[in-house]
Parts: C-alpha cells; structure tokens; sequence
C-alpha cells in the first residue's frame, strides 16, 4: 500500500510541469503599412503590428521611431505626431519599429517630402536692356525665387508698350516700328501661374540718331546735319591714318538696299543692279523723308540744300570770286561737315575715284530726263577736294547717304 501511494504523488509531481495553459510564444510580428510617402505636415498613417501565430500569449508590442525630431510614436498605441513643420533636406527617411515582448520586431519605413515651395518673386535678364531699331533683338530669361521653388504651370508675358515693342507667348520680343525719334521705355512682364506672381525688364528702344552725333550748322546753312554717312561708326578725321569706319553703307539712288559697306573694293554682285533705274520693286521714292535710310526725321538733302552744301562749302583757291572773310568761311565749313572720302561704285561694279567725297541728294533729275543712254540721273555731292555744286550722276551708281533736318525742325 505504501508503494502504491508514493507512485501516486511521482505522477502528479511529473504532470504538475507539463500544464497546457502555458502563453505561446511570438514568431514573428510585420507592421502595415510598410512603407508610405508623406509630405510635411500631412496626415499621418495609422500603423498596425500584425502578430504571428493569432494565439500567441504575449501579443502587446513597444513602438519607437529612429527619427522623434521629425515623427513621434506613442510607445503604446503606435500613434504617429509631427515633431516638426518642414524639413531641412528634400526628404527624410523616418523608420517606425514595433517590437513584441521577446524581442521579435518589424518595421515602417516613412518618407517625409517637403512642402512645394510657392514662387514668391522673380527676375527677367535681357541679353541688352537697350539696342537701336536695326540691331538684333535681345534675348529674354525668367528665374522664379526662391530657389527650389515650384515650377509655375504657365508664364504669361506682356509688354506696356505693344506698338513699339512686343513679346510673343514664349518671351521672344517683336519689334513693331521702324524707328522711333527719341528713346522709348518700355516694360517687358512674366507673371507665373497659379502663383500670379509678376517679374519685369525695362527695356530702351533707341532710334538710329542714337548713333550719331549732329553738327550745328544752321547759322552756315540753315542746317541740321549728322556727323557721318549712315551706317558709318566714327565721323571723318581729316588727321586719322585710317578713316574706314567713316564710309558707311552705298545705296544706288531710291534703292534701300547696302550695296556694299566700308572699304569694300568692289560691290556685292547679288545686290549691285547695273542696269538700275530708280523704278520697280526695289524703288523708294527718296524725296519722301519716310523712305530713305536716314533716321526719323531726318531726310536726304533735296536740290536746293545740296546746291547750298556744295556752294557755301566750296572755298576759291584758284579763282579770287571770294572775299577772304567768304573764303574763310568756306574752309571752317567744309572742315565743319567732315565730309568722308569713300568714292562711289560705278556700273562696273568697282570703285571710283576712292578719296573723293560722295553723298546723294534726294533730286531725281526729272527735268533733264534720263541720259543718251536711257539712265535717269540725280544729283549728288562730289568732293575730290574741291567740291562740285550739284553734280549729276547715274541712278546706278553707288555712293552714301547723309541726312540733313532743317534747323527750324527741332
């Protein structure tokens, strides 16, 4: 009997270890979402931790973020808070960790963008914020401030003068006049949208009188006249060993159209018209100021002018016809007018007479009629040191322009 009981208790003792309501164990745990894009300040996603097996004893877990300066979590509910209202960087990378009680764990990871930057300002830079008429236009760039910020959806462009100078939808400006008598301000515009913030240029349109100078001469003639033939760049130096700058552009006569420029020794063949006439397509009506090469307001000299240029001009070194205050006055004068040695092209197409001084006056010798040859004729000014009174010459010839305004037209 005592055998008996003792077998009875070893039993118990053996199936008092082996209970079946000891906890299971966590294998694994995974948190949903895994991953996820947030800009700052947004909301933020609800993060669950999935445990694995459903019946394991133990399913609370503890949460932490490796980030708490920019996302916060609540150890225990897993709540997510901002810590921050932007971001240095472009992005952070924030990772939110759920462990379970024996050390199984698993991971979100949260990627934090930083809030669009709104345009708040903005810069246009012209390639020259002021030109003359004939020259190449500028070119036009916007940078939006500040810098990162979000590329507007569209830019609109305006100019407050659009019948001087305009600008098409992609910022490429439009010239819209000729000339222009005095300079014209005007102010080029960008507006980004959706931000609806403007940039702006002001741009100076010059006229081609921006290129010379003007030699008073009305007391002498009752003049205005510019201080070089157009196209030139320099105005003639008597004293300077090399005076190129000084020719300018040749035109046969009522034909806008540069012929040749310079020191050029023959004239361009495609452009140089032997058989000219001042008439057909190409004609422009030189007596109408609006239709010459010369600046706004500015005119070719007509008949009388150049008979007076070519007359007060001319100083008597041979003859005696002059008193010596005449004589006097007719060097300071022609001295005064810097008349350029250029030559003109003739129908050849080479140059004549190189060092002589030639310009055109707007006359169409009308009254005389054209030549034997059928040519019309106009007058012009030579200067082969000592200058000729209204000289005639072929319409096919070329030769440079100088532009007169009278002096009472200011």
């Amino acid at each position: 009997m005592k055998k008996i009981l003792m077998l009875s208790l070893a039993a118990a003792v053996i199936f008092s270890g082996c209970k079946k309501d000891d906890p299971i164990p966590v294998a694994s745990v995974t948190v949903d979402p895994a991953t996820q894009t947030v800009e700052v300040g947004a909301a933020l996603p609800t993060l669950t931790a999935k445990i694995t097996p459903t019946d394991a004893g133990d399913k609370s877990v503890k949460w932490s973020s490796d980030k708490a300066t920019v996302i916060t979590v609540n150890e225990s509910t897993g709540a997510l808070a901002w810590a921050v209202q932007e971001i240095q960087s472009e992005t952070e990378t924030v990772v939110i960790t759920a462990t379970a009680s024996n050390g199984k764990s698993a991971s979100a990871t949260i990627t934090v963008t930083r809030k669009p930057i709104p345009v708040s300002g903005g810069t246009i830079t012209a390639s020259a914020e002021a030109f003359v008429v004939d020259e190449e236009l500028p070119t036009l760039s916007v940078a939006w401030t500040p810098e990162g910020a979000v590329a507007p959806t569209s830019v609109a462009w305006s100019s407050d003068t659009p019948t001087v100078l305009d600008v098409t939808s992609a910022g490429v400006l439009e010239l819209k006049v000729a000339d222009v008598a005095d300079p014209v301000e005007v102010v080029i515009s960008a507006t980004a949208q959706p931000a609806g913030v403007t940039a702006s240029v002001t741009l100076t349109v010059q006229g081609k009188i921006t290129r010379y100078e003007v030699i008073d001469c009305s007391a002498e003639l009752g003049l205005l006249v510019l201080d070089r033939n157009v196209g030139a760049t320099a105005a003639y130096d008597p004293d300077a060993t090399d005076n190129t700058a000084s020719i300018g552009n040749y035109y046969q006569w009522g034909k806008n159209v540069i012929v040749a420029y310079g020191a050029q020794e023959t004239a361009d063949a495609e452009l140089f018209d032997p058989t000219w006439n001042a008439e057909g397509e190409n004609f422009s009506d030189w007596s109408v100021p609006a239709n010459t090469p010369c600046p706004i307001g500015w005119s070719i000299p007509d008949k009388d002018q150049t008979e007076l240029i070519a007359n007060k001009a001319w100083a008597d070194y041979d003859w005696g016809t002059q008193t010596d205050e005449e004589f006097e006055a007719a060097k300071a004068l022609y001295k005064k007018l810097k008349i350029a040695r250029n030559g003109a092209f003739r129908v050849q197409g080479e140059k004549y007479l190189p060092r002589a001084g030639y310009f055109w006056s707007s006359y169409l010798n009308v009254v005389d009629g054209p030549n034997a040859e059928g040519i019309k004729m106009a007058y012009a000014v030579q200067d082969n040191y000592d200058i000729n009174r209204s000289k005639r010459e072929l319409v096919t010839y070329a030769m440079p322009v100088r532009c007169v305004k009278a002096a009472s037209v200011q």
